[in-house]
């Protein structure tokens, strides 16, 4: 009956009631109670088991933070020695490589009229391997110095360094028709020494690829790609299977035979690191036979609010055969 009072029927107890409603009223009450008692400790147990699972998972997410960061840090260590030991085994070989080159021109030079045409041949061939091994090593000390060199960002407005890239290419064959279509005032947030070796690579495969084409065409712009600005640049050259995609910002990977076309496959190697180190990714599309257009994003593009119209835009870079650079090259 104490008990009865503690849980609230003593106003039951103040007027007639039936003895058997009362102890009914008592058991509802009790077993309420209890329930609510149970819930309540069973709740109270999961808080301790979540609070639980919670300290254990701060724990592994530390233990997998600490492991990733010893992880990155050995592998930067291990990048940076074999970029080191490239670095060293590149310059190294300069010196033989010279050798090679000094010796084999002083024996065509010297005695070269004393040799068989046979041999003067192999001379030859000594001498284009070595040039061409000579080539190598400076793509090669190049790749390496865009990964060590510090980057120093400015605002780099590349429709200008673009422009200063096509009139010297234009310069190195001026019998060439290409047409340019160049968007002015396109600004990004970069190191221009990089920056330039970087449009040098791109717009420089353009004026390859599109050497067999009577009237090359080679764009320079930017455009909206999923929300983000982006530079491309465009041509009507030899494009390529994308099948083959995944191996072009290969080092040492060409989609086209040297046959075809001269080169190292260490140019878009470099192009692509130097936009990775900027904080941005670059991609290519191209059918076989109808072009190539590489895309790039870099922080902080932007377009000049001068910038004209596509069609006041658009000039031919040779006129009637004759290498005469634009206005907008001065």
């Amino acid at each position: 009956m104490l008990r009865a009072i503690e849980i609230g029927i003593d106003h039951y107890l103040l007027k007639p009631l039936k003895v058997d409603k009362l102890f009914g009223l008592i058991n509802r009450v009790r077993h309420s109670k209890a329930e609510a008692a149970q819930r309540r400790q069973t709740k109270e147990a999961h808080c301790r088991c979540e609070a639980r699972h919670q300290y254990e998972l701060r724990h592994l997410n530390k233990m997998l933070e600490r492991r990733v960061r010893e992880r990155t840090a050995g592998l930067e260590a291990a990048v940076r020695e074999l970029e080191a030991f490239s670095y060293s085994v590149s310059h190294d070989l300069r010196a033989p490589l010279r050798h090679i080159n000094c010796f084999s021109a002083m024996l065509a030079e010297d005695f070269g009229d004393h040799l068989p045409e046979h041999a003067r041949g192999y001379l030859d061939r000594i001498g284009a391997a070595s040039s061409r091994m000579g080539a190598l090593i400076d793509h090669l000390l190049e790749l390496s110095r865009v990964m060590r060199v510090g980057i120093s960002p400015e605002p780099v407005d590349v429709s200008t360094l673009a422009a200063s890239i096509l009139a010297m290419l234009q310069e190195t064959e001026p019998a060439r028709r290409v047409d340019v279509v160049m968007e002015e005032g396109i600004t990004v947030s970069g190191d221009p020494y990089l920056l330039r070796q970087l449009l040098e690579n791109l717009l420089g495969n353009a004026w390859k690829y599109t050497s067999r084409k009577e009237v090359a065409r080679i764009e320079f712009g930017s455009m909206q790609v999923a929300g983000e600005e982006t530079i491309f640049v465009k041509d009507n050259g030899a494009g390529f299977d994308m099948a083959y995609q995944g191996g072009l910002f290969q080092v040492f990977q060409r989609l086209h035979g040297g046959e075809e076309f001269e080169g190292l496959g260490i140019g878009l190697a470099t192009a692509h690191r130097i936009v990775q180190r900027h904080g941005g990714k670059i991609w290519a599309e191209a059918k076989v036979e109808e072009g190539a257009t590489f895309y790039f994003t870099l922080p902080a593009t932007s377009r000049s609010l001068t910038t004209v119209d596509t069609e006041e835009r658009r000039f031919r870079l040779c006129d009637s055969g004759r290498g005469q650079a634009p206005a907008a090259y001065a």
